[in-house]
């Protein structure tokens, strides 16, 4: 019953309108008869009634005094539940813009944050990436940041202000291994481009110091795949060949084994060589007006008319009941008491009644909605993240990508129960392959915690749920080195758990620690 009952109170926008709109019906009825009432004591103290039928003009037409209270009581409960925000349905939006779609390739390893170009090499970048974006509006861009790992921050997107909001928020200290693979950043943006649907060109921006231990073969054999996937290659380099110590917090420099301060220096035949094998340019670190050199290596490509999902918006059904409204009152107007003397012209208090009734704007009366969730995720402030975006569902975004949202930020806020919840749903229903696939990744992350928290008796589910989770996560994304690794985790967790190893909490000494499982998709 519960269940049921909120199911119909999340049709509305603004709930606590409802009450008001009760109360407000029943006052307007109760204020009707009782000024009828009024009136007719006041008209009966002046005397008999047939001395005053004779002075008094006569009167016709009108609703008997309860009937009228009744109408006008029901207007006004009408235009309460209007004002409540009713909506349900969603409508799909779609934009047509023209661009291009580009893959940004960003090196936050360690050793970006040295100091040889003045500033260091990863502020240069972040300004450079901001250039470029003021440069094309209308592109549609992919942050994904390299380090011993590549991730992906973002979906080609043409919101360029959520971009920056994760530009902000770059920092060494989001990836938690070190090193720089190139290799594997070029792969996957060659996959994510390749699956674009959008017609135009596609590019790919490398941002590098070139640094970097990867296999020669595997540099060469990425590259090759961008060249043969059609996708045009630039590489930017950071830094100088000299070098420069590595700052750390606290003013330290990082050191080697042997205590020696780490000199890191800018590799640029590594980055030359990318893009000498990808049939695209190179653009040296001490090269002057690297966003402006990037904006000339891309202006070849060929710019298409784009159509793509915008996400969805509820249908606002508001006008179901403001129509009843504003037919009542014209009902009432029509059928008002006139004076013989008096005559008033009911469809001049119609019109009037209208001017009262029908809101200036006839568009979504939602509350706007703010981007602060996406910014307080990139700050890793992770608890007012999920409070933002669960205050966004409530106002009436109803849109999977908000959910998705909600679930990741739960889950990296360590609410495991809350997130698994919000993430079921996403996968449940989401059309999109893309932010299916996210969902699934995050919602094996959170069952694969809850199993290692809970007991070996409870454990069993949790595991399961993982275990499956990540299994169809593979079979839409078969080379995720990520998914394979939290895959591989959760299979030795369950076959520990069956054969009595026990969960992650029992009363038995747990066993050594495995390798922590890698972070949910963002």
């Amino acid at each position: 019953m519960n269940t049921i009952l909120l199911q119909y109170l999340d049709v509305f926008a603004r709930v606590w309108m409802l009450p008001v709109a009760a109360l407000c019906g029943a006052l307007v009825a109760v204020i009707t008869w009782q000024v009828d009432s009024r009136r007719r004591a006041r008209l009966g103290a002046l005397g008999d009634v047939p001395v005053l039928e004779r002075l008094v003009p006569r009167r016709r037409g009108g609703l008997p005094p309860r009937a009228r209270a009744v109408l006008l009581g029901a207007a006004a409960m009408c235009l309460g539940i209007a004002l409540a925000g009713p909506r349900w349905g969603e409508r799909a939006e779609r934009r047509r813009d023209v661009g291009v779609d580009i893959a940004l390739v960003l090196d936050v390893s360690a050793s970006m944050l040295a100091t040889d170009e003045g500033a260091s090499r990863l502020d240069h970048m972040k300004a450079d990436v901001r250039r470029l974006l003021s440069t094309m509006p209308t592109a549609r861009v992919a942050l994904m940041v390299v380090a011993g790992r590549s991730y992906l921050l973002t979906p080609l997107t043409p919101d360029h202000d959520a971009l920056e909001l994760f530009l902000e928020g770059l920092d060494p200290s989001m990836v938690s291994q070190g090193g720089t693979a190139i290799a594997q950043g070029v792969q996957q943006a060659t996959q994510l481009l390749g699956v674009s649907e959008a017609g135009g060109d596609r590019a790919m921006v490398v941002m590098s110091d070139g640094e970097t231990w990867d296999d020669q073969g595997e540099i060469a054999a990425a590259s090759q795949a961008a060249r043969e996937a059609r996708i045009a290659v630039v590489t930017v380099g950071y830094g100088t060949t000299a070098g420069a110590t590595i700052p750390l917090a606290g003013g330290e420099v990082k050191r080697d084994e042997s205590g020696r301060p780490v000199i890191t220096r800018a590799n640029p035949e590594a980055l030359a060589g990318i893009a000498r094998l990808a049939n695209g340019v190179f653009i040296d670190g001490a090269s002057a007006d690297r966003p402006g050199r990037i904006r000339a290596a891309l202006r070849r490509l060929r710019q298409t008319e784009r159509v793509y999902n915008a996400g969805t918006t509820p249908i606002q059904r508001y006008a179901w009941f403001l129509w009843p409204a504003f037919a009542l009152l014209l009902l009432d107007a029509l059928l008002a008491e006139r004076s013989r003397r008096a005559p008033v012209s009911a469809v001049t208090a119609a019109a009037l009644i209208a001017c009262l009734v029908l809101p200036p704007s006839m568009h979504a009366q939602l509350p706007s909605r703010a981007p602060d969730g996406m910014a307080l995720f990139a700050q890793r402030r992770f608890v007012e993240s999920a409070s933002a975006f669960r205050s966004n569902a409530e106002n009436g975004d109803r849109s999977l990508r908000t959910l998705y949202n909600l679930g990741t930020a739960l889950l990296q806020a360590d609410s495991v129960a809350a997130a698994t919840a919000a993430l079921d749903r996403v996968v449940t229903i989401a059309p999109d392959a893309e932010l299916r696939y996210r969902a699934l990744f995050n919602l094996g992350l959170a069952n694969l915690r809850r199993g290692r928290r809970a007991t070996q008796a409870e454990a069993g589910p949790f595991l399961d749920a993982a275990v499956a989770a990540y299994k169809r996560a593979l079979r839409t994304r078969t080379d995720d080195p990520d998914a394979k690794w939290n895959l591989e985790l959760a299979l030795r967790d369950q076959q520990r758990n069956r054969t009595g190893g026990g969960g992650g909490a029992g009363g038995q000494q747990p066993p050594p620690p495995d390798p922590p499982p890698s972070k949910g998709q963002q």
